[in-house]
């Protein structure tokens, strides 16, 4: 029980510094603070670390740290990379980026959802690839989020 509640205060700890983190050499502080306590594959934390390095500009510090050859990915989920691909989507240089990382989410087993569709179909708009547009299309309608406003709008914009 003791573990638990201190696993908790650590995790609390965490996420209260990131949310107060308004430069990048804080987070890279952040970011020892959070190996140190053994909170580096925790999914909540890391969602965290990822929006605040993405609201920093810093996204390729937070895909570099997240996405190390030692990183245990196997426990990351749908809103983790979706954090990292809208931050990819919402650049003027790396929507490449966005769709590597979807493209990682898939091949990893993690079931992208409505709100990854959006982002990745933004990534598809802004780099041009017509062709994985259509092969995200399908997989908007594979996996039932066709109906969805945010998804159909954003496919407008990329068939536009």
């Amino acid at each position: 029980m003791k573990l638990i509640i201190k696993t908790r205060e650590a995790e609390q700890s965490c996420l209260a510094l990131l949310h107060i983190c308004d430069v990048v050499s804080k987070l890279k502080q952040i970011q020892a603070h959070i190996v140190k306590l053994g909170l580096r594959n925790n999914p909540l934390v890391l969602t965290k670390f990822a929006a605040t390095a993405s609201d920093l500009k810093a996204v390729d510090y937070a895909s570099s740290v997240l996405f190390s050859p030692d990183s245990d990915t196997h426990l990351y989920d749908a809103f983790l990379f979706n954090t990292i691909i809208r931050a990819y989507a919402h650049t003027s240089h790396a929507k490449r980026k966005a769709l590597w990382f979807y493209r990682v989410m898939v091949k990893g087993g993690v079931l992208p959802n409505k709100f990854t569709y959006p982002f990745v179909l933004k990534g598809c708009a802004g780099v041009g690839d017509l062709n994985l547009g259509k092969s995200v299309h399908g997989s908007v309608v594979k996996y039932g989020f066709g109906d969805d406003v945010h998804v159909r709008n954003t496919l407008v914009h990329m068939y536009c």
